[in-house]
């Protein structure tokens, strides 16, 4: 079960930063490097610029999957958090497909998801190169780990998990009780089987209702700690 499961990948990540001596399991080649900075010049961005990958759920990519709507989270909650790396010099590049809301026309920032350049290739390449993704509970920050680049995981859920590794930051969606129409603390829900659910189902069934993250909570974390965004 997911309870037994979770925890032994945290301890499996653990022996791997022993043996590697913190070097990632993958790498981008040269080759790899070169073509990536190609796609980039394509789409508008300097050569020598940095840039941060955005990766927001949403439930159009595999509509068979509505039951983990829980992951989900609204895009324009982070505009915040992108105008913030614009602000210090950075290019965003949101990830997704073209079922995703489009982003506003802003300075520095690449509606890829929308692009007729999108290709399988240039999502891990973008997931691998970049200064750190911003993400939800979804696939591509688990891309960006075994590249070694560091994830600011937002809106996670559930509750009781966490990002893998040491140099991720995440902060997590908090929970609400329908019947008695109050916050549920974190130890409420550490406490319980709430911390482990993982279809939307179970929360409506237990009368338990999440709550996303603000825009302010997402810049700040996206500006926090070892992740500062100066350059």
């Amino acid at each position: 079960g997911r309870m037994k499961m979770m925890p032994g990948v945290y301890a499996v990540h653990r022996r791997y930063q022993e043996l590697m001596g913190g070097r990632p399991l993958l790498q981008l080649s040269a080759r790899d490097q070169a073509r990536g900075r190609q796609a980039l010049r394509a789409l508008g961005v300097p050569e020598r610029a940095w840039f941060v990958a955005l990766h927001v759920r949403e439930g159009g990519y595999l509509p068979q999957l509505a039951y983990h709507s829980y992951r989900d989270a609204e895009i324009a909650n982070y505009l915040p958090a992108v105008q913030a790396i614009v602000d210090r010099g950075g290019w965003v590049i949101r990830l997704g497909d073209p079922t995703m809301k489009p982003l506003p026309r802003m300075e520095r920032v690449i509606d890829y998801a929308h692009s007729p350049l999108r290709s399988d290739w240039l999502d891990v390449f973008f997931c691998g190169a970049c200064r750190f993704l911003l993400g939800t509970t979804s696939g591509p920050n688990i891309v960006s780990y075994v590249f070694g680049v560091p994830c600011v995981i937002t809106n996670f859920t559930p509750l009781g998990y966490g990002a893998i590794s040491q140099q991720d930051l995440w902060i997590p969606k908090r929970y609400r009780s329908v019947r008695e129409q109050r916050d549920l603390t974190f130890a409420e829900v550490l406490r319980s089987p709430v911390r482990s659910f993982g279809r939307t189902e179970d929360y409506q069934a237990s009368g338990v209702a999440w709550i996303d993250n603000t825009p302010e909570e997402l810049r700040e974390e996206c500006e926090a700690g070892e992740l500062s965004l100066d350059a």
